[in-house]
């Protein structure tokens, strides 16, 4: 059963990272010029809670990537779950270094 679960979660990472920093670009454009002049802090609200959507995935494609690799026959589920993990974790680092740029540059027009 466990290993059920955990084959049915290794893509969460492929799917959260991406999506999370999709959400964050087109967001962050489509709001920036009502946000931008009054409440820039909201854009830094929303780049942290879509980098932690974003780990939240990595963290669920690494949980599947330690139960499916126990069986160590090279199952494609595993590699998978290792390569969703990574780039769960890629994307959340994207996310929060787009979030530095409105951090050090402020909300520029």
């Amino acid at each position: 059963m466990r290993e059920r679960a955990a084959a049915q979660l290794s893509w969460a990472g492929l799917a959260l990272g991406p999506g999370a920093w999709g959400v964050y670009t087109l967001a962050g454009y489509a709001i920036a010029s009502t946000v931008c002049a009054r409440h820039w802090v909201a854009l830094l609200l929303m780049a942290a809670a879509l980098a932690v959507l974003a780990i939240c995935g990595a963290g669920l494609s690494a949980l599947s990537y330690k139960t499916l690799a126990v069986k160590g026959d090279g199952a494609p589920r595993a590699l998978l779950a290792g390569v969703a993990a990574a780039l769960g974790a890629l994307f959340a680092t994207v996310i929060l270094l787009q979030c530095s740029a409105v951090l050090l540059l402020g909300c520029e027009r």
